[in-house]
This record gives structure tokens, C-alpha cells and sequence, in this order.
């Protein structure tokens, strides 16, 4: 391996993602005909089970007039009612899919631990680390600064309880609620010209492209039915774009949401000045700029 790194500058520059290969060589799949069979059978099992869950979930109406993303938004509503009220409604929705859903997660999982079983991994936890590019001793530290901060989290909600009026502790349809005395929404525009001041002069070139991001369309912004809930980034190498989506609804959350995909969305651009082989980033590093960028925000608002 050290010959083949340093046989030329060009597989120098891939020296991180070879040696994780290397590292990892056992447990690729010595693919024969029967197991190529089994392999295109587990494939498409998989993509179907996934797409199932998919359009189960972006397919349910919490009401006949709103969707689920759009009801998930009303857990940041400043009325105390309407965040219950939302939160019973989607609650009652997944009554509706309990036994479809838990059919395509038990294949999910089956299907992981199958496929750690035949690729030689402890475990699906064991896999999944590999493909994160991270030991169990960085994931064990990770939760170690988990466990050490939640009793501070815990009290914090403790108080949020008690600021609310509820006696025994905090309900889940309020823990995004609002407190103080910020009750501030945003339109799209505001949101906009809030994200390109901040990161046009923390990061021009970031600035930049998120101006583009906004003014050419790379951003499907708003729920409606049919829409699966949450968000997410994708990045097409070769154009040098990427596409964002998003249930924008006008909380500081959902601008918050917008800064962290325009930084995966960043994170792409700046692959693009690299060979393709090390365009494949671990989680871990993926959330790296997403999460930095949500910081910066959130510094920015509070100082506001």
C-alpha cells in the first residue's frame, strides 16, 4: 500500500480514502454469481421498502386541508393551544400507517443486519462507523459529552416547564415553544437578506452562493401535501449546484434550517475543487459546516 500511495503525487493526494479502503478490504462482498443474485434481490427489496416508508409518510394528511410538514411547523406557535392541538393531531395521523410503517422499518433493519452479517461486520453499529469513517472510541467520547451535559439540559427544560405553568414536567408539544419576549417570524425575503449579510461577511464566497442558492431556484422552500417533512441537501458534482429542501414556515428554526443546508450546500462547492474519489464526505464531517453555520446564526440572533 505504501508503494502504491507514494508511486505517484496524484494517489498521494488520496491517501486518507486508500487507506480506509485498505483498511476495510475484508469486508467487501467477493461478489460470485449466486451472491450477485442475492445482492440485486437485497437491492431491490431495499429501494422498494425505502420508497414505501417514503410515500407513506409524505402521502399522510394530518387534516383534510394539512399536511404533516405544515402541522410539524406549528410546534414553534406562540399560542399554547394550537402547539397541543397540532401535536395530538399528528399524533393521531400515525394510528393510520402503524402497521404499514412498521412493516418497511422491521425489513430496514433486518435488511442492515443482514448485510453486516455477510460483509463480515460485529454488527450494524460496527458498519455503520466504517462508513463514517470513525472509531468506537471517538463515538463513546461523543456520548460521554452527551451524558455529561444533560443534567444542565434536563434542568433547562425543567425551568421551561415551570415558565410555561405546567407542574410535572415538559410537554413534548412545548419544547420548541417560544419563551421571552421574542415572538419575531420571517418571510423568505427577510430570511434571505438575514443569511446573505451575515455569511456575505463572514465568507464572501459563501455569501455568493447562497445568493444563487435563492435567486436560481436550488431551494423548494414551502410544505404542501405530498412533501416529505424536514429538510435536505443534495449536491450534483459535475454542474457545481445543489439542491435544498425545505418546510419553511417562518420561525427563527426554519431560518436556522436554511443556514444549515446552504452549509452542506457550501460544503458541496467546495468538493467541487477536488478529485472526484474524495467527494464522498462521512457524516461527521458533512455536519461540519452545516453546523457551524447554525451557530453563527444563532450567535448573530441573540446579540439582535
Amino acid at each position: 500500500m505504501y508503494q502504491l500511495l507514494h508511486f505517484s503525487s496524484e494517489n498521494a493526494l488520496h491517501e486518507g480514502f486508500l487507506n480506509h479502503l485498505y483498511e476495510h478490504r475484508f469486508t467487501a462482498l467477493a461478489l460470485c454469481d449466486e451472491e450477485r443474485n442475492v445482492a440485486a434481490l437485497m437491492s431491490l427489496g431495499h429501494h422498494e421498502v425505502h420508497r414505501a416508508h417514503s410515500g407513506i409518510q409524505t402521502a399522510r394528511t394530518i387534516t383534510a386541508a394539512v399536511a404533516a410538514p405544515a402541522v410539524r411547523a406549528l410546534a414553534y406557535d406562540g399560542d399554547a393551544d394550537t402547539r397541543r392541538r397540532a401535536y395530538e393531531a399528528e399524533l393521531a395521523s400515525y394510528k393510520k400507517i402503524e402497521l404499514p410503517m412498521s412493516f418497511c422499518l422491521n425489513n430496514i433493519k433486518a435488511e442492515g443486519e443482514t448485510m453486516a452479517a455477510l460483509k463480515g461486520y460485529k454488527g450494524v453499529l460496527d458498519m455503520a462507523l466504517a462508513h463514517s469513517r470513525m472509531d468506537e472510541k471517538t463515538l463513546e467520547a461523543m456520548w460521554t459529552a452527551i451524558r455529561e451535559a444533560l443534567p444542565e439540559v434536563r434542568e433547562y427544560f425543567k425551568a421551561k416547564g415551570r415558565l410555561l405553568g405546567h407542574e410535572n414536567g415538559l410537554p413534548f408539544y412545548d419544547l420548541f415553544a417560544p419563551v421571552g419576549q421574542s415572538t419575531r417570524t420571517y418571510t423568505v425575503e427577510e430570511a434571505r437578506a438575514l443569511l446573505l449579510d451575515l455569511f456575505g461577511k463572514f465568507c464572501p464566497e459563501m455569501g455568493e452562493m447562497m445568493r444563487t442558492a435563492f435567486d436560481e431556484g436550488w431551494i423548494d422552500m414551502y410544505p404542501r401535501e405530498g412533501k416529505s417533512g424536514g429538510a435536505f441537501c443534495s449536491g450534483y458534482y459535475a454542474k457545481n449546484i445543489s439542491r435544498v429542501m425545505t418546510n419553511f414556515a417562518g420561525s427563527a428554526s426554519d431560518v436556522s434550517t436554511l443556514a444549515h443546508e446552504l452549509g452542506h450546500a457550501f460544503n458541496n462547492r467546495m468538493l467541487h475543487h477536488k478529485p472526484i474519489m474524495m467527494t464522498e464526505t462521512p457524516m461527521p464531517l458533512a455536519e461540519t459546516a452545516s453546523t457551524f453555520n447554525e451557530t453563527l446564526l444563532i450567535a448573530q440572533l441573540l446579540k439582535d
